[in-house]
């Protein structure tokens, strides 16, 4: 019934807890799909040595999170497909809850559920809501249909950040159901990652958003877009990018009266190298 999907890259400290996470499944009609993004760490020579007999793996070079997802969903045999990110963990009871959920609500196109947020520094789990509306569903808080997750086009290639972001609103203009089950399913792990990379990624991802989606995206989503994008070019040092983004926030919500001093502070750039960090150059 299900296809767990594990896309993963120089993750070896990790991956079993992932993995084992799956395997001590309570329900346990599954398949596990193990894609190697090209690791170096001998990632695939640990996965390449489990037991195949509900084990798929798959080696690629290293295309990105995307194209190793696309890649698993296009191999699996389950009607639905679950993703997890190779250091996050299924609880034990996600597939049975998952299972429920399609039985109950007659087949839902998209079944969505809660995680734990365990923070690295002290180990406390905090619980955190199934649906966010500023947000997207995490990574191994969703099952959602083989078919319809093909039909869409799987995730988008060309991005490298908030790829759950995007798949999801297609799917929200699709038409197609989801239901939401008072129960959670993951353990995120919050590393807190930041720094220049990430910054990167998701500048570039939110120009690919605001370009592909620009007929759809609401007004508030396209306002929050730019503010973003805003604040990241002022780091980056990128100042006319970065008041050609905040004008567009300014527009869409005048009364915004931060957004209209970050384009002030945009035009001085000696008080914005005080206020603002510097990242890498794009």
């Amino acid at each position: 019934m299900f296809s767990v999907i594990i896309p993963t890259y120089n993750r070896l400290s990790v991956l079993p807890q992932a993995i084992g996470s799956v395997v001590n499944q309570v329900f346990h009609d599954w398949e596990l799909i193990i894609v190697d993004d090209g690791s170096t760490d001998n990632t695939f020579e640990f996965i390449d040595s489990l037991n195949k007999s509900r084990i798929v793996v798959i080696r690629q070079n290293n295309l990105g999170v995307c194209v190793a997802r696309n890649a698993g969903s296009k191999v699996a045999k389950g009607n639905y497909l679950i993703f997890l990110d190779s250091d996050d963990q299924l609880l034990p009871n996600a597939l049975e809850d998952f299972k429920n959920a399609i039985f109950s609500q007659n087949s839902s196109d998209l079944i969505l559920a809660g995680y734990l947020r365990r923070n690295l520094e002290n180990e406390n789990y905090i619980y955190s809501s199934p649906v966010n509306s500023y947000s997207a569903p995490l990574s191994g808080t969703f099952a959602i249909k083989k078919e319809i997750f093909i039909g869409l086009g799987g995730y988008d290639e060309n991005i490298k950040f908030g790829e759950n972001t995007e798949f999801f609103h297609r799917f929200n203009l699709s038409g197609f159901t989801n239901c939401v089950i008072d129960s959670y399913t993951l353990i995120y792990n919050d590393h807190f990652l930041g720094g220049s990379k990430n910054l990167l990624n998701s500048t570039h991802s939110l120009i690919y958003m605001l370009n592909k989606h620009n007929d759809t995206l609401s007004e508030k989503v396209k306002f929050l877009y730019h503010q973003i994008l805003g604040v990241n070019f002022i780091r980056f040092r990128h100042f006319s990018k970065a008041r050609f983004h905040l004008k567009k926030a300014f527009f869409i919500k005048p009364t915004r009266f931060d957004t209209l001093g970050r384009l002030v502070i945009s035009l001085f750039p000696f008080i914005a190298k005080k206020l603002y960090s510097r990242e890498v150059e794009l």
